[in-house]
């Protein structure tokens, strides 16, 4: 919530914190103002066989804003690893499905999250914005050796082939969201769409990469998939 001087002045700031304000009402004869404050809690479920009835909440894990944003995922061995900001800062984190063995994998003062796992179980292919912008980084499973696959001005969404040799992502052509793929032991980027595409995932084959595309005649996503190959052959589904 800001407040704007009228019919001069400078601006200024009432709040400063992270939580959202929804409706504003000014009570004329006491200065006070009325609002709606309001907090998104997102916590971690596990659902057996898809029977909604028997989800459990992961033990000790809750009451993480906004966390669903910062990735989660599964591990060879059933492990899961996700985003969070327990620490008080986004980073990525590994547990057990019953919420046990808590383990913190990035310490940056950095954004870290989307984390995807290699086949297998050897490298996390994740986000981070440690080098100024986001970009596709690489680490141990253990949280070592980190290493950085791409440095275009803006990427996000990794995810590995079933053979674990390369990562698709999403990154910024000519200003445009594109599909890209890049060796998982870094190398030049291989561009593999060139109209707008968005949130990829690699088919259990190999084949192909699902994603969001826009049509430009309606202007809107459809589903669509792209050979991993890279002849920019794109086929969208109604």
């Amino acid at each position: 919530i800001w407040f704007i001087p009228f019919p001069q002045g400078e601006p200024r700031r009432i709040t400063n914190d992270l939580i959202n304000y929804n409706g504003l009402s000014f009570a004329r004869d006491t200065g006070k103002v009325v609002t709606t404050q309001s907090t998104k809690v997102s916590r971690l479920w596990v659902v057996n066989d898809g029977d909604a009835e028997q989800a459990t909440q992961a033990a000790s894990v809750g009451i993480d804003y906004f966390s669903e944003k910062l990735g989660l995922g599964w591990l060879p061995d059933g492990r899961l690893i996700y985003g969070s900001r327990a620490s008080g800062n986004a980073d990525i984190w590994m547990m057990n499905p019953d919420g046990s063995n808590q383990k913190q994998l990035t310490v940056e003062t950095t954004v870290e999250g989307q984390p995807t796992v290699s086949p297998d179980g050897r490298y996390v292919a994740f986000l981070s914005n440690r080098a100024g912008t986001y970009n596709i980084w690489r680490m141990d499973i253990d949280g070592t050796h980190a290493k950085q696959l791409t440095t275009g001005p803006w990427e996000n969404s990794p995810s590995f082939t079933p053979d674990g040799k390369w990562v698709v992502y999403n990154g910024t052509v000519h200003e445009k969201p594109v599909l890209l793929k890049v060796a998982t032991d870094g190398g030049t980027p291989i561009q593999l769409t060139d109209d707008i595409s968005m949130r990829p995932v690699v088919s259990p084959d190999g084949k192909m990469v699902a994603h969001l595309h826009l049509d430009e005649v309606t202007q809107r996503m459809k589903l669509a998939v792209v050979p991993l190959a890279g002849d920019h052959q794109v086929k969208t589904f109604e």
